[in-house]
């Protein structure tokens, strides 16, 4: 059939007005003020759902510009029951979602960057215990039934930062912050609330610790003699009951020190799960364990004493600190103090020690030990010519995990700590 040439010159100018199909979504990030917003997080979910499946990410670069390529695929039809939406990811989120439907827009998508704040992180170390290396810190968002809704994290090659900001948070979001190791496994973390205003911030303290025991708070007082002398100069060993159920308790014992006045600083470990305290409520501590709850000890090395207080020590969110004032304690015989590490200096943690005297029988006493391989044996008997009773010189057995039992002499009247190095077979 012959087209009058007037209809063909109409089809042809029609199809030139159609702009070809493009496959590529390009989206704009802007701020209050209509300026290009760079670095921010764009995400497409499955569905307008915060916690729906995610599709694809994608940051803004210097122009404030991201390209998802391909995008064609995400882009709903006429008979789909679900439509992809395109929103802010974390930590800048919005109520703006923007659904896929149809095509892809030849002029693109804009999105507006809603008022925001900041977090910032401070980490503090422990007095002997120095903050752990190649962690990984997150920073999440929780709705009201607990569930993640948004999370940022970074990882860290060495040592952590002992300040670690999050910027362009958006307001009123319940967050949670943590630290995971290298297997994922969330070793401490705290919940907060996020900025309140524009441009405001909110800033946490976190001490770090390695394990399943985060150390969320610290607890602070002087450790005093009989006669309300101070326990000055000394080192120090905090043993603190965790309970991991209502009946169930296991002991963590944490490496400290004492100042010259009997100043002592120490951190309140708490569960995985936070349903319990470690020694903090005495209504929530069984009677059996009650006379454990902060149970320090204090070590004078030169006049081989040991001095043991108790003190109760009560709940507390993270960033807290309490004064628990002066706490007097009972003298005891320092039998024998050291640490156990590898050839490099590094602790090996939890060792198991035994001390046996020249005959061959085993010297009672309390035995201690820490994550950073220290321990210590006091004399449960009365504290007066308790070291002479016992035959010297004393064989002092330790093994651990992974490395050889090792058997060392030591002299009872010996000065200062014992230093015993294992290494594997």
């Amino acid at each position: 059939m012959n087209y009058p040439s007037c209809l063909l010159s109409f089809a042809i100018v029609a199809a030139a007005s159609q702009p070809a199909p493009v496959s590529d979504l390009h989206v704009r990030v802007v701020d209050a003020a209509g300026a290009p917003a760079r670095d921010v997080s764009l995400v497409i979910r499955a569905t307008q759902d915060p916690v729906a499946p995610v599709l694809a990410t994608m940051r803004t670069q210097a122009d404030g510009t991201a390209i998802f390529s391909d995008a064609e695929r995400w882009f709903a039809g006429p008979e789909s029951r679900r439509v992809p939406a395109l929103r802010l990811d974390f930590p800048l989120t919005s109520e703006e979602w923007l659904p896929l439907y149809g095509s892809v827009p030849h002029d693109g998508l804009t999105l507006h960057m809603p008022p925001h704040g900041s977090v910032i992180v401070h980490l503090d170390s422990i007095a002997g215990e120095p903050i752990p290396t190649g962690l990984t810190t997150v920073l999440e968002a929780r709705n009201e039934r607990d569930w993640i809704v948004g999370e940022c994290s970074f990882e860290t090659k060495g040592v952590l930062p002992s300040k670690i900001t999050f910027d362009r948070v958006s307001l009123d979001q319940r967050l949670r912050f943590s630290l995971r190791d290298h297997q994922g496994a969330t070793v401490s973390w705290t919940d907060l609330v996020g900025p309140k205003h524009a441009d405001s911030s909110v800033e946490i303290t976190v001490w770090p610790s390695t394990g399943r025991w985060g150390l969320r708070a610290r607890a602070s007082g002087r450790l005093l003699q009989a006669d309300g002398r101070p326990v000055s100069n000394c080192p120090m060993l905090v043993e603190l009951p965790i309970y991991t159920s209502e009946f169930d308790t296991c002991d963590r014992t944490y490496p400290a020190s004492i100042g010259s006045d009997g100043g002592f600083q120490i951190a309140l470990p708490v569960t995985e799960n936070d349903w319990k305290w470690s020694a903090t409520d005495p209504r929530q501590v069984p009677p059996d364990y009650a006379d454990q709850a902060g149970r320090l000890w204090g070590f004078d090395d030169v006049r081989r004493r040991a001095f043991e207080a108790s003190t109760v020590l009560r709940g507390c969110k993270n960033g807290d600190r309490i004064d628990v004032g002066d706490v007097k304690a009972t003298e005891h015989d320092l039998l024998l103090r050291g640490k156990v590490q590898t050839p490099d200096g590094k602790g090996v943690a939890h060792p198991i020690v035994s001390l046996f005297d020249a005959t061959g029988r085993p010297v009672r006493g309390r035995f201690w030990d820490s994550a950073s391989g220290s321990f210590a044996i006091v004399s449960r008997g009365e504290r007066a010519n308790a070291e002479e009773s016992l035959p010297h010189p004393w064989t002092l057995v330790v093994s651990t995990r992974g490395y050889p039992t090792r058997r060392i002499q030591v002299d009872s009247a010996g000065g200062g700590p014992v230093t015993v190095v294992v290494d594997r077979p």
